[in-house]
Formats: C-alpha cells, sequence, structure tokens
C-alpha cells in the first residue's frame, strides 16, 4: 500500500467528506499529538463520532486500520516535518530539529523554575523526611516517574514503595493510615485515583497530587496539589513527552530532602 509522507495531507485529500469525516478530520489536524496518545474508542467518543467511523476513515486515506494511521502519524510528528511545513523558520535539518526541541524544554524548565508553588514543595520535602510510610502512585507513563522518585529517594536513604498497578493501589487504600504519604502522579490528575485517593485521605494520610492539570475534581480528594506546566499541549506539533518535566521535579525533591536530612 502506497502511502505519502505526510498523513495530515492525506486528511485534507480527502474528496466529498461525508459528516462523519468532517468532524474526524477536524479534530485530528487540530490535536495530532493528542490522537497518537488516543485509542481507538476514546477518539470516538473525542470526534462524537463511532469505532465504524473511524476505521472506515482510515481505509478511505489509506490505511488498513486505525493502529496503522496512528502509526504513521506518530512518526511523521517525531520527525519534526510536522513543525517545518507550518513554520518555514523552522528548517527541517537535524540541528534546527534539536534546537527546537531543546529551545522548548528550556521554555518549559524556565516555567517550572517560575511557577512552583514554593510552599507546597517544602511541604512535601518535610513530608517525605517525617512521614512513617511513603506510597508512589503512578499509572502508565506516569508510573515511571513514580518509580524514579523510588529509586532516588533511596539513593539518599529514604524507603519508599512505587506502585503502577490500580489493584495494589486499592489494596494499599486500607493499609495505610495517618503519619503516612502518599504521593500521586497523574498529567491530567485521572479520575481512577478517584476512589484511592478518598479513601486513603479519609484514613488521615497525606496524599500530594503532582498533575499537569490545574482544575479537576480529584483536588477534592487530596491534601495538595503541586501543579507543573504541561509540554505536551506547549502549541506546535511536537510530540514531546510531559516525564521530563516530572523528572526535573523529582531532582529538585530529592536535592531539596537532601538538605532537610543534613539541618534536621
Amino acid at each position: 500500500m502506497k502511502k505519502m509522507e505526510n498523513p495530515l495531507e492525506l486528511i485534507k485529500s480527502i474528496q466529498k467528506p461525508t459528516k462523519s469525516d468532517s468532524l474526524i478530520s477536524e479534530y485530528i489536524l487540530e490535536n495530532p499529538v493528542e490522537v497518537v496518545r488516543q485509542n481507538l474508542s476514546s477518539l470516538a467518543k473525542s470526534t462524537k463520532t463511532s469505532n465504524t467511523a473511524i476505521m472506515r476513515f482510515c481505509q478511505k486515506i489509506g490505511y488498513q486500520g486505525f493502529s496503522e494511521f496512528k502509526y504513521d502519524l506518530s512518526r511523521y510528528i517525531l520527525s519534526g516535518e510536522s513543525s517545518s511545513t507550518q513554520n518555514s523558520e523552522n528548517p527541517a535539518d537535524i540541528s534546527d530539529r534539536i534546537g527546537h526541541i531543546t529551545d522548548k524544554y528550556v521554555q518549559y524548565l524556565n516555567r517550572l523554575n517560575a511557577e512552583l508553588d514554593i510552599d507546597e514543595t517544602k511541604a512535601l520535602v518535610k513530608s517525605i523526611c517525617t512521614s512513617k510510610r511513603i506510597v508512589i502512585l503512578g499509572f502508565n507513563r506516569t508510573g515511571l516517574s513514580a518509580k524514579q522518585l523510588s529509586l532516588r529517594l533511596g539513593k539518599i536513604g529514604i524507603s519508599s514503595q512505587s506502585i503502577v498497578d490500580y489493584p495494589v493501589m486499592v489494596d494499599y487504600s486500607n493499609i495505610l493510615s495517618k503519619d503516612d504519604l502518599v504521593v500521586v502522579f497523574s498529567i491530567s490528575a485521572a479520575s481512577m485515583y478517584k476512589d484511592v485517593c478518598k479513601q486513603m485521605k479519609q484514613s488521615g494520610c497525606n496524599v500530594v497530587l503532582i498533575t499537569m492539570t490545574p482544575q479537576s475534581n480529584l483536588k477534592n480528594n487530596v491534601t495538595s496539589t503541586i501543579v507543573l506546566p504541561r509540554i505536551s499541549r506547549s502549541g506546535d506539533i511536537s510530540f514531546l513527552d510531559d516525564q521530563a518535566i516530572f523528572f526535573v521535579l523529582i531532582e529538585i525533591l530529592v536535592g531539596e530532602t537532601a538538605v532537610y536530612l543534613r539541618k534536621s
């Protein structure tokens, strides 16, 4: 099957689109990075269409199915070509692509420096040093951040448990109690954490949410929230990962925790 280099141009070339085609096209063209992160059902929900409509749409533009289209779209975004087509000042040379990515991360790290809530950060560091038990929750990609914080704390002599499986989170929600700390990594403050966080908070745990979504109902089920800038929605079509921002925060927490321990 012949494929063009630019899957977005394939979408624009559809002749006589149906109503479903138009809904799907508009969403993908406006949110290509988000589409790469979605599955078939979630995309159908976002476009107010159906799984069948999306499959037919993908076949109409030359793909066997959604998975094949998503793979090509992901590869295209990662190549940097999508940014260069929208911005003539961003050449396709490798040095320019490297500069574009590193400049974007520098921009967001500067935002982290300016926007990080110092009081909430200091409170979390103190809780890390004084809590009886520390449990760190993460799921899917944020599971990497949960594991990283646990590993880095271990380097300075602080024991913690990272949990990335939901059934185990539920088990721990019935075990933890007063004087325990729960740190939750969630980019979108996912509702899947609602029940476990509510139970842990009711048990007297200090539940700290680290997220990139300022407004979320999950905030009502935690003790405090630290909000970070979300680079994956930076405004241009760049497939950048939010975990790098989480990892920098982790280094800040570990460094401040080491300082706190030395002063204690």
